[in-house]
């Protein structure tokens, strides 16, 4: 994940940062603390469904 969606992600799950207080921290515009953030979602969705079972996988 890059840098500055890391930072995003660690700031507003890590520390309950807001976007503007995240956005104030890291000296960016919120609207670019909400992309930082939504693109962050996205790289780990898709990480996740690299390595998660399917539901044919979990069946025993």
């Amino acid at each position: 994940m890059p840098t500055r969606q890391r930072e995003v992600i660690t700031l507003m799950y890590m520390h309950g940062l807001s976007y503007e207080a995240v956005a104030e921290t890291c000296g960016m515009a919120a609207a670019t603390v909400r992309r930082y953030h939504s693109r962050a979602l996205d790289t780990l969705r898709d990480l996740y469904e690299a390595v998660a079972p399917t539901p044919e996988e979990l069946e025993l």
